[in-house]
């Protein structure tokens, strides 16, 4: 007999209400199938039917656990302040390695300097958001280089790619791969300059601004699906090629679930 029927738009997990949890009963099978339907028709998941069971041992599920990306009620992912550490506030660190303490980007701050060698701060995500996401991270190149260096990588594998920050030749580029290259045209970036970059992507569009203000927009994919489960400053922990290593300082890194406007970025700006 039918036990329960939920009828959803959401992409990822459906989460139940108490009220329609207490349908089913511990130690129990339970089937299920997958209905997608459109105005084209409908199809059903291939058989056989997948079980589950309840079992009322377990511990509850955290706001974490919860959350399609890992994030808390206000959207953040990860939230770093890198203040003389790699620790985050919210999140988990993977691994950090060739870092130091650094004085900040202002007076009262300080920062990590990443040596452009080993030096990389690695980052866990449950999952990359497809479609909007804010990355926001004060950092400062310490030397001029013209090889490729990442202050921002989350690359997989080739063309698996939501978000990389480049640096080369005296430049900063945002770019991915998602079926294809995509890449902006580049802001000049000084080395020993401090610089507040916020890279926001809002469905087919992702902005990039420089010290408040906006230095491009690039057109792009509503959703680009990664298996992408990490992301690092100062480098790019799963290229095997040549080095990607960027020798910089980084402070109060922010990796959010939602989209920014340009108005918060003017104003968190302004807030240093």
């Amino acid at each position: 007999p039918l036990a329960l029927r939920v009828q959803t738009n959401q992409r990822q997990r459906i989460l139940l209400p108490e009220t329609l949890a207490q349908k089913f009963q511990p130690e129990t099978d339970y089937y299920w199938r997958l209905v997608a339907s459109n105005k084209h028709g409908q199809t059903s998941s291939a058989p056989p039917a997948r079980r589950f069971r309840v079992d009322p041992q377990l511990p509850p599920l955290t706001e974490q656990d919860l959350a399609e990306f890992g994030e808390r009620s206000d959207g953040v992912m990860i939230e770093a302040s890198l203040d003389n550490a790699p620790q985050p506030q919210y999140g988990q660190l993977v691994e950090a390695t060739g870092w130091k303490p650094a004085e900040g980007p202002q007076e009262d701050a300080r920062a990590v300097e990443l040596d452009g060698q080993t030096g990389m701060l690695v980052y866990k995500l449950k999952a990359f958001p497809p479609r909007n996401y804010t990355v926001s991270f004060w950092f400062s190149p310490t030397k001029n280089e013209a090889r490729l260096g990442q202050a921002f990588s989350a690359w997989c594998r080739g063309m698996d790619d939501p978000l990389r920050l480049s640096v080369q030749n005296g430049k900063l580029y945002a770019r991915m791969e998602a079926g294809k290259p995509i890449s902006d045209q580049g802001t000049p970036v000084e080395a020993g300059s401090w610089y507040h970059v916020w890279a926001v992507k809002n469905g087919t569009t992702l902005t990039t601004y420089l010290n408040g203000k906006q230095v491009s927009e690039l057109q792009v994919p509503m959703d680009v699906t990664s298996a992408s489960r990490d992301f690092a400053l100062g480098g790019n922990p799963h290229y095997i090629g040549s080095s990607e290593h960027l020798a910089c300082q980084v402070a109060r890194l922010l990796v959010s679930a939602r989209s920014f406007t340009s108005e918060e970025v003017q104003r968190l700006y302004e807030l240093k």
